[in-house]
């Protein structure tokens, strides 16, 4: 019976061995990395589309090329320059343009929305190179107003030589300012539209009725793909011997939307999943605050001991974190006011100026600064102003404004007495006169 009980026990004890060892393994599988996993891109950011603050970065701001991902660059050029159903003739360059390509042919008409679909998915040169010459005559014209938007979203490590990305040692970019790039890109509802399609026939040719299929190379919007990455939403991917493996992506997960950038990984396959864990990290251990609320009063400018001017913050700003961070914020706006503030007339809602928001000494972004009421100011305003403002000097000018009043009327008085006797003198005089006269 013993050895029954002990056997009994040892199978007990064994099987509860073996329970535990199935479970540590799902334990570990779904536990959240706190610690930024290791990627094989020589260079990554991941910014926060709302706050555009950085969250994970590896070689941030060093220049490397950006192969097909600068045609994120030549889609949003195109998107602010035309429209989609615009009509473009294929001219005699695009046909010969230098690797990927959907075949394009001189003579050929698509729509521009048709040639961002073989730009976005196929990645076709000959794409870049036809909406580049209908916008701006030429690729060297068209790579200007590249550089001049580049300019205006804040990168300034970026050179833009074409349209498509081919090797140029001048056309350089960073992970830094290709986020930039597109998280500008995706306030468009077109651009993620089409570049989360994952394939799509082409409209036939107007001169030979030749049908085209293009296909998506983004695999982590491709729920086929085992790198399926579910919150992915738009993205583009880029490859030359020079540049390797680039990519840039788009995620959005529980109303926040992340932008990460990865250049120069020398495996593609290994680079998709880098990609999904360092986005898996990054929602998982940063968080937006709101350090500031719209109409939150900043200042409010004395007009009178009275009335005064409030100024109040046009839009909500916000934070990006890490959650396990010690980090105390000190939040601080840095403005400087029109020197006419006080004598200028108003709109409630008008901007005043612009503040730099800065948390703990450093810059993080910019807010306008609103009129929070209606002012009129004109010369009958003014006046009251001053009285109101200046009470005893107010006394003092009434005083002396009344001591002349009375003088100037003593004076008037003066005047007439002086007036009427010299009437009364002439009359008594002229008496005088007649009566000697009769005499």
């Amino acid at each position: 019976m013993k050895k029954l009980k002990y056997f009994y026990n040892y199978f007990i004890t064994l099987s509860f061995i073996f329970l535990l060892g199935l479970l540590i393994p799902s334990i570990t599988t779904y536990a959240k990395e706190t610690k930024a996993p290791s990627i094989i891109a020589d260079s990554a950011v991941i910014i926060d589309a709302d706050t555009g603050q950085i969250i994970y970065s590896k070689n941030a701001d060093k220049k490397y090329f950006p192969a097909s991902t600068t045609k994120v660059m030549t889609a949003l050029v195109v998107l602010e320059n035309s429209n989609l159903h615009d009509i473009v003739k294929i001219g005699k360059n695009p046909p010969f343009a230098e690797g990927s390509s959907i075949g394009l042919k001189e003579g050929e008409e698509f729509s521009v929305e048709t040639l961002l679909t073989g730009l976005l998915l196929e990645s076709g040169n000959d794409c870049a190179e036809a909406l580049a010459e209908h916008i701006a005559g030429s690729t060297e014209n068209f790579a200007k107003l590249m550089n001049k938007k580049a300019e205006e979203i804040g990168c300034k490590n970026t050179v833009f030589k074409n349209p498509s990305g081919l090797p140029n040692p001048d056309h350089v970019t960073t992970a830094y300012d290709l986020s930039l790039i597109l998280r500008e890109a995706i306030k468009y509802d077109d651009f993620v539209r089409i570049s989360s399609i994952l394939t799509k026939k082409l409209p036939p040719s107007n001169l030979d009725k030749f049908e085209r299929y293009v296909n998506n190379h983004n695999y982590l919007i491709n729920k086929a793909s085992k790198y399926y990455y579910k919150y992915a939403i738009a993205g583009k991917t880029g490859y030359t011997d020079v540049a390797r493996h680039t990519f840039t992506i788009a995620a959005k997960k529980d109303g926040r939307t992340l932008v990460g950038s990865f250049l120069k990984a020398e495996d593609k396959n290994k680079n998709f999943e880098d990609i999904a864990k360092l986005l898996d990290y990054s929602f998982d251990n940063s968080e937006n605050i709101k350090i500031y609320s719209k109409g939150d009063v900043v200042e409010e400018i004395k007009l009178t001991n009275s009335n005064s001017l409030p100024l109040v913050l046009e839009n909500d700003f916000t934070y990006t974190k890490l959650k396990d961070g010690n980090e105390e914020l000190s939040p601080k706006l840095k403005f400087d006011l029109p020197n006419n503030i006080k004598t200028k007339s108003l709109t409630k809602g008008e901007v005043i100026t612009t503040a730099s928001v800065l948390v703990n000494g450093t810059e993080i972004g910019k807010v306008n600064i609103l009129s929070g009421k209606n002012r009129i100011y004109n010369p009958s305003v003014a006046l009251q102003e001053f009285f109101l403002n200046n009470p005893v000097l107010s006394i003092g000018i009434v005083i002396f404004i009344l001591i002349v009043i009375l003088i100037i009327i003593r004076i008037v008085v003066i005047k007439r007495k002086n007036m009427l006797r010299k009437k009364i003198w002439r009359e008594l005089t002229n008496k005088k006169k007649k009566s000697i006269f009769k005499r």
